[in-house]
């Protein structure tokens, strides 16, 4: 999963997806642990970045729209797991970056529907914010579940689009 930033609207999918656009994104990365030894799955593209880990205590530079890429680390697949997930959205708000509108749009795409995206877009829609999933740029593991899920975060205030209709969005 990935959130983009720009002024209008902030992406939130696949970092690969990402990669093909020029706006800088916040990409949470799952942690895995593999044989004793833990890494952080994500696919960086941009040059400026910054990595936020997931610990209580980290305290976020005072310009997090100056960095192309910010990744929020996960233990697990749910990014509001992360102590530091609130604060940086916090940020992305006109009080702590004037360059965003009053009320951004998240736009999530991405896999699994019923984990990943659930997750995002479940976390985002309690916290007030405007949601829209790009349904043509979703999987899930199973199709009836996935398309359930999908009508139920609809139901709850989530907008669907098309994946030409966020682009636009973002201005690509």
């Amino acid at each position: 999963m990935l959130i983009s930033y720009r002024k209008h609207a902030l992406l939130a999918g696949l970092s690969l997806s990402a990669c093909f656009s020029k706006a800088p994104y916040v990409a949470p990365s799952l942690n895995r642990r593999l044989e004793g030894l833990w890494f952080a799955e994500t696919e960086a593209c941009a040059s400026s970045r910054l990595i936020i880990p997931n610990e209580k205590g980290f305290v976020l530079p005072g310009n997090v729209t100056a960095y192309q890429q910010v990744t929020l680390q996960k233990n697990i697949l749910d990014v509001f797991d992360n102590p530091n997930t609130d604060a940086l959205l916090a940020r992305l708000n006109p009080a702590g970056s004037p360059g965003f509108d009053l009320n951004p749009e998240f736009v999530v795409f991405g896999v699994a529907t019923e984990y990943c995206v659930r997750l995002a877009v479940d976390g985002l829609l309690r916290r007030g914010r405007r949601v829209s999933i790009v349904t043509d740029a979703v999987r899930s593991l199973n199709h009836r579940k996935g398309q359930d899920i999908l009508e139920s975060l609809e139901s709850c205030g989530a907008r669907p689009i098309t994946s030409e209709e966020a682009l636009k969005l973002v201005g690509v």
